[in-house]
């Protein structure tokens, strides 16, 4: 079927953010929806039960390395869409502590568990970007105008339908693994007509703590999330 003459072509999905930051004196949003973000604030208190204050970054502790969580949620996980971004521990200008996020909406249809891999290097970049301006190199409107400006990410491609009873099976490229075919696998699975919106989580490997990876069906359960996301100051 084609295009209307006069139909235009969705813009790409802007990246937004909502929390804390050192340079503010209180909350800051922006481009991501109050059918997202109501729910999700709720839900990030009861985090913010579970995490312990002793190890949370603060003014003098945020030169050094913090520890980011990355996240995709399915649609229906945390609103009527389905985002990716990274989730970091954060405090506004006189100290009170709450995360920042920064995410950006998802395809209708996404195969989550390819993202990892798949986003590697726009997650290495808007984790520098992040924590210039959490370290006060990067003033807000500057920070705003790079966000603006940031590339939405090129998603993995979602894997075939599978009819009941049909098996599942995925190819590995040449040269890679055999591990590389899991993730669309399970994708398979988990987008099921039958399956729960799930939510991945993971933490990049660091030279001084080990990556963590998370999947639940909703939201997890806030302890867990404070164990990936809590700083832990370098040995």
């Amino acid at each position: 079927m084609r295009r209307a003459a006069n139909q235009q072509p969705a813009p790409p999905p802007e990246l937004g953010f909502y929390g804390k930051l050192p340079s503010r004196g209180d909350f800051v949003s922006r481009a991501l929806t109050r059918r997202f973000i109501d729910p999700w604030d709720r839900w990030l208190q009861q985090v913010m039960e579970e995490a312990d204050p002793l190890l949370w970054p603060n003014a003098d502790s945020i030169d050094r390395a913090v520890a980011g969580c990355r996240f995709a949620l399915m649609p229906g996980v945390c609103g009527p869409e389905g985002l990716t971004g990274l989730l970091v521990p954060s405090f506004d200008r006189v100290g009170r502590r709450f995360p920042l996020t920064v995410a950006v909406a998802l395809p209708t249809v996404t195969a989550l568990a390819g993202l990892p891999a798949a986003l590697t290097a726009w997650f290495g970049a808007l984790d520098s970007l992040v924590a210039a301006c959490m370290s006060e190199q990067m003033d807000f409107e500057d920070f705003q105008e790079e966000l603006a400006d940031f590339d939405t990410p090129a998603m993995p491609a979602n894997p075939p339908h599978r009819g009941p009873g049909e098996g599942i099976a995925a190819n590995v490229p040449a040269g890679q693994p055999v591990a590389a075919g899991f993730a669309p696998l399970l994708d398979s699975l988990l987008l099921d007509d039958r399956a729960s919106p799930y939510s991945l989580w993971w933490s990049h490997p660091t030279d001084h703590d080990a990556g963590r990876v998370l999947l639940a069906q909703g939201l997890p359960a806030p302890a867990r999330v404070a164990e990936i996301l809590t700083w832990q100051s370098p040995p």
